[in-house]
């Protein structure tokens, strides 16, 4: 399991202070062979709310905050044992071991070595270690206060009441604030800064979605410089909400990578003078690259080039990064990249570059004194992928090599999104690609594959503005408005007409775009999707997941079709994306969209391709196994994209060769005004293939195999 370490937010400068406040005092430093040192001044101690009267304290050694070993594991509720043979000190609490060895500079966290940058020693013979490693394990919150020279450590306060939510802590020091938020699963996260209104103060906001929680709101006291209290609620069906309520308004910066969110608020290092953006670092100049910004400690020289579009380099001059070294993580969505580079490597300089190049936006470089590492975080506008390249020769140093994935770019694409809000009858849903306004109880048409409208519709304001109205026999609305402004929608005004008692439907939009209304007789809904089009340079491909909500498809063994098609088609788009190809995918959660619904869809968006996914069953028959692809007669061209789908799938996966077949009944493959196919996978009912159906591996390749034959057919 890749190592997470995230940054502990200590202060960025050596603490000078009276010594009246805490004395410093003579001790005896070192384990056996001591020595007598003079060190201070020292913090007071409180532990799960009880002050802890101890010869030694919290206090600074060298560089790193320490505390006694015993009275703080004890008092959380630990046990503590020693063992005089290996000079070694084991904390146990809530199933975490942790184990020191005196004079060593690294622990065993559960059975795995931890480096501390600080060798573990005693003082008037007890054992102090950093505490930054008792954060990092252990469930705990952390206040330190150097003004006060005050130091509190208290078990987590987190209620663990949220499903997929395993831990929650916080390190509050001064006015830096670390919360490290656990989770069983990378989940989508959105985090933003909210402005001070109806009496809460400036926040940031997280909106967690697939988590979820009980009605009620849980508020976690912090009290400190930057964070107030952080409070986290149901947002709505599978979202949890978190807000961090701010004193002032601090930079905060946020990393979700290895099922952990971390969300950092305090001090970041200064933008550069305007109109320094394009100058800053484009060539290392010669001679002296050192600078000094505090005794003992050198800054090297962090130089920026852009090498080509997609391609963007920094150039650590003097610096040569090795395994063991430094710590990386990535964003999930490939968008940030935090860099911790030990102190034995070398010290880049404090430098901020805004530089919003196509390739990268900002970097910023900052030096922690007490846990002695530089961290680099870049944040860039598209996915991107980093190669960390040693120079070992001439100029020596490592270059970060920073490369943007080629990406769709369409207006019709709205990647990562979901947001669901319900007023009375009135759903606005929004998953990833799709936008849609459901009015339940409401049915604004009648038939499939011919029309009758029972509503009539104006676009206004240059298609940014649609107005529907229908009589109230077909149905009614609550009133009001449902704010939503999340860069597809603005908002959606509800409202009836006193004259004449008909309904209005007011949507307000970021930009103009088409629509397409259907009454779902299943699920007694309308349906009024939002599209962007597509021209036709674009070259666009619709993918389809097969069934969804209700609909589920064939079952066997507690297996439902409509999981499968849902997990291949999204790898299908993820790797079409990744090469370059625009695509638009119809569902992206378990949600019921109907059949004619998803051709009218495609229409709309002026797609160049459809490609439905399905698995496939025979009832009472498990010896069939194997894909087929089925096209509409009509459709050469359809033919032509199911023959190079099926070739995948039976040479690069092995499946058996079931043909390509000829299926005009298929609504999805007659409504379609593209080029059109519907692949059947395997079979659910075949006792090889529902194997093979069953792990994710076999999915990921039947998904490269379906992406692969589209490349080919498209000729990309």
């Amino acid at each position: 399991m890749r190592k997470f370490i995230a940054t502990i937010l200590l202060c960025c400068f050596f603490f000078s202070i009276s010594s009246s406040a805490v004395e410093a005092k003579t001790v005896k430093y070192g384990y056996i062979q001591y020595v007598e040192k003079e060190i201070g001044p020292y913090f007071s101690l409180t532990v799960n709310g009880n002050s802890v009267q101890s010869g030694v304290l919290p206090v600074i050694d060298g560089s790193c905050l320490t505390v006694p070993l015993r009275p703080v594991i004890e008092g959380l509720g630990g046990t503590i044992s020693w063992d005089g043979q290996t000079a070694s000190a084991t904390a146990l609490l809530d199933g975490n071991t942790l184990v020191f060895t005196m004079n060593r500079s690294t622990c065993i966290v559960n059975n795995q070595t931890r480096d501390l940058g600080y060798n573990v020693t005693t003082i008037d013979g007890v054992t102090v270690v950093p505490l930054d490693i008792l954060f990092d394990v252990f469930d705990i919150n952390v206040s330190v206060d150097s003004e006060k020279r005050t130091v509190s450590v208290n078990r987590s306060s987190y209620a663990k009441d949220v499903e997929g939510i395993k831990g929650m802590k916080f390190w509050s020091y001064d006015a830096e604030f670390d919360l490290r938020v656990m989770m069983d699963r990378d989940y989508k996260t959105d985090v933003f800064r909210v402005a001070a209104a109806d009496n809460l103060p400036e926040r940031i906001a997280v909106r967690i979605y697939g988590a979820n929680k009980k009605d009620g709101q849980q508020t976690i006291a912090v009290n400190g410089r930057s964070v107030q209290n952080v409070r986290y609620t149901r947002f709505d069906k599978d979202i949890v909400g978190m807000a961090l309520d701010l004193s002032g308004s601090p930079d905060f910066e946020y990393v979700m990578a290895n099922n952990r969110l971390q969300i950092t608020v305090g001090k970041k290092a200064q933008p550069p003078k305007e109109g320094t953006d394009s100058t800053v670092g484009e060539k290392a100049e010669s001679g002296n690259t050192e600078s000094p910004v505090q005794e003992g400690i050198v800054q090297k020289k962090m130089t920026y080039k852009k090498t080509d579009e997609r391609t963007s380099a920094l150039f650590l001059e003097g610096i040569v990064l090795q395994n063991g070294t430094y710590d990386l993580w990535k964003a999930a969505d490939g968008k940030k990249f935090v860099l911790e580079i030990k102190k034995s490597a070398g010290v880049p300089e404090e430098q901020f570059f805004n530089l919003k190049d196509g390739t990268i936006n900002t970097v910023s470089s900052r030096y922690n004194r007490i846990m002695e590492y530089t961290r680099i975080t870049v944040e860039t506008p598209v996915t991107c992928d980093i190669e960390i390249v040693p120079v070992l020769s001439g100029n020596v140093g490592t270059n970060l090599v920073f490369k943007a994935q080629p990406t769709a770019s369409g207006p019709w694409v709205n990647k990562n999104k979901k947001n669901i809000i319900t007023r009375g009858n009135v759903t606005y849903h929004s998953v990833g690609d799709r936008t849609a306004i459901l009015l339940n109880g409401v049915q604004l048409t009648e038939g499939s594959k011919t029309l009758t409208r029972y509503y009539t519709s104006a676009s206004l304001n240059g298609g940014k503005t649609l107005q529907i109205t229908f009589p109230s026999k077909y149905g009614s609305l609550s009133t009001g408005t449902i704010s939503v402004y999340d860069g597809t929608v603005n908002e959606i005004i509800l409202e009836k007409d006193s004259r004449t008692g008909n309904n209005i439907i007011t949507i307000h939009m970021a930009e103009p775009m088409v629509h397409t209304v259907i009454y779902r007789y299943d699920v007694n809904n309308t349906a009024i999707t939002l599209v962007k089009q597509a021209k036709k340079e674009d070259r666009l491909v619709v993918i389809d997941p097969g069934h969804g909500g209700k609909e589920v498809g064939a079952v066997y063994n507690g297996v439902y079709e409509k999981n499968l098609n849902l997990d291949i088609a999204l790898t299908v788009q993820e790797i079409l994306e990744s090469r370059g190809i625009n695509t638009y995918i119809i569902r992206e959660d378990d949600s019921y969209v109907g059949l004619y619904e998803r051709a009218y869809i495609a229409n709309a968006l002026n797609a160049s391709w459809f490609v439905s996914i399905h698995n496939n069953a025979l009832e009472n028959n498990s010896s069939v196994n194997g894909s087929m692809v089925f096209y509409h007669s009509a459709s050469t061209q359809g033919k032509a994209l199911a023959s190079v789908i099926l070739n995948r799938l039976t040479k690069d996966l092995g499946m058996p060769d079931r043909g390509i077949r000829v299926q005009n009944e298929y609504i999805v493959l007659q409504g379609t005004a593209m080029p059109s196919a519907l692949v059947e996978v395997a079979f659910m009912s075949g006792d090889i293939d529902f194997t093979l159906l069953c792990t994710a591996q076999f999915r990921a390749k039947a998904a490269e195999a379906i992406a692969n034959g589209i490349m080919d057919f498209i000729g990309r």
